[in-house]
């Protein structure tokens, strides 16, 4: 059983068939990547709908996943740094020499290189989970890109 809020043809499974093509279904759903699910879900490869992953790619990261956890574990050392030193640098203008200046340029890279990551991460819609890349990219560029 999909979960409250789930996409129409998700909740109704008279209203989409294996015979629909996915351009009637984009049509039906108002143009949303994931109803791919619906396909999937008739064609017997999955009998919970919301654990379907949608669009999968070999390069697209689960977002709970062994990497994407331990990133994320790095990232809160990282933002916790930044949240110190930042700080302590502006009010007694201390500048990132050797050492300190090296790893400051790791914790600079890190966070660009997380802006890359997370267009490479799948994310939950309706508690589906949605691997597709163009999705995923539309999410990330309407939402934490801002």
């Amino acid at each position: 059983m999909p979960a409250a809020g789930a996409p129409p043809f998700l909740t109704n499974p008279d209203e989409a068939t294996p015979s629909d093509s996915k351009k009637q279904l984009r049509e039906k759903e108002g143009g949303e990547k994931h109803v791919v699910a619906a396909i999937n879900r008739f064609k017997g490869k999955n009998k919970d709908a919301s654990v379907v992953p949608v669009g999968s790619h070999r390069f697209i990261l689960h977002p709970y996943g062994k990497f994407r956890t331990i990133w994320n574990v790095i990232q809160i050392v990282m933002l916790l740094y930044v949240a110190i030193m930042i700080p302590f640098r502006v009010c007694f203008e201390s500048p990132a020499q050797g050492f300190k200046y090296v790893w400051e340029l790791l914790v600079d890279v890190y966070f660009w290189a997380d802006i890359v990551l997370n267009f490479l991460t799948g994310y939950h819609h309706h508690g589906i989970l949605i691997m597709d890349q163009w999705s995923i990219v539309q999410k990330y560029c309407r939402g934490w890109l801002i």
